[in-house]
């Protein structure tokens, strides 16, 4: 930081107002670790998930754990967490970082992609179980990634095997789509030429 020489004193010490700045700008620094709204604001966190790659290794681990039969070749299985029409892609870089916090204060290993599924798993109970901002950032996350894998919102025709969700309509014969004795879905006339008594 570049010293100004209204900071100092005549004999050399640094002024009261100086002082004071630079107490309070510590304690915003401190503050900011702390506190998730504000280091998600201001993006306290390595410079590491900032890569592309790292995010994209983190979000494939996060969402094999949080969705049941998620296969490890799943081609849009991160899309709807890193969708900017979502809110969540804004915070993804957030999220992946505190997934390695969290696996690191718990497993000792923060590379959470690392981790086998059941360890992800603990990892992400616990961000949710933190409470306040941040659970509601893992809930979110949760929530828009199941959709997104369950809904098939990226691939129209292919749409969730998983859920035997077929995808869009195809026209598969009248064999599918009709009876072929409609007629016993017919109402039985109550007199023997079909009008009521």
């Amino acid at each position: 930081m570049a010293q100004d020489k209204s900071d100092f004193t005549r004999d050399g010490a640094l002024s009261r107002r100086a002082m004071l700045g630079r107490l309070a700008g510590a304690l915003a620094g401190v503050a900011g670790a702390a506190c998730t709204p504000m280091r998600i604001v201001l993006k306290i966190y390595p410079d590491a998930f900032e890569d592309p790659a790292v995010i994209e290794r983190y979000l494939h681990a996060f969402m094999r754990a949080v969705v049941p039969g998620a296969s490890a070749d799943e081609p849009y299985l991160t899309w709807s967490l890193r969708d900017p029409a979502f809110p969540m892609a804004k915070h993804v870089a957030f999220l992946c970082a505190d997934l390695s916090d969290r696996a690191g204060r718990l497993f000792a290993q923060p590379a959470f992609d690392a981790l086998d599924v059941e360890s992800r798993t603990t990892v992400i109970h616990d961000g949710i179980a933190g409470g306040g901002l941040t659970a509601r950032l893992y809930q979110g996350a949760i929530y828009i990634g199941q959709i997104g894998f369950y809904a098939g919102i990226y691939d129209d025709g292919r749409g969730c095997p998983s859920i035997d969700f077929p995808g869009r309509y195809r026209f598969e014969g009248l064999r599918a789509t009709t009876y072929p004795d409609c007629e016993r879905f017919l109402g039985h006339s109550i007199t023997s030429d079909g009008n009521p008594v």
